[in-house]
């Protein structure tokens, strides 16, 4: 038998909100260094020259 009821949320769930953090990479990946192509990278255009000083 399904039950069709649904649970609400206490005023205060905020407060017992879970943080998962994604693992992009491990941690013997960043050990080893990996060869940049600086030909092969975007241009960074979302701030002036003068405003990163």
């Amino acid at each position: 038998m399904l039950i069709d009821t649904y649970v609400g949320l206490k005023d205060d769930y905020k407060k017992y909100d879970l943080y998962c953090p994604t693992i992009v990479q491990e941690s013997e990946e960043i050990m080893i260094h990996k060869k940049i192509d600086i030909n092969k990278m975007e241009p960074f255009k979302k701030f002036t020259l003068e405003r990163l000083k």
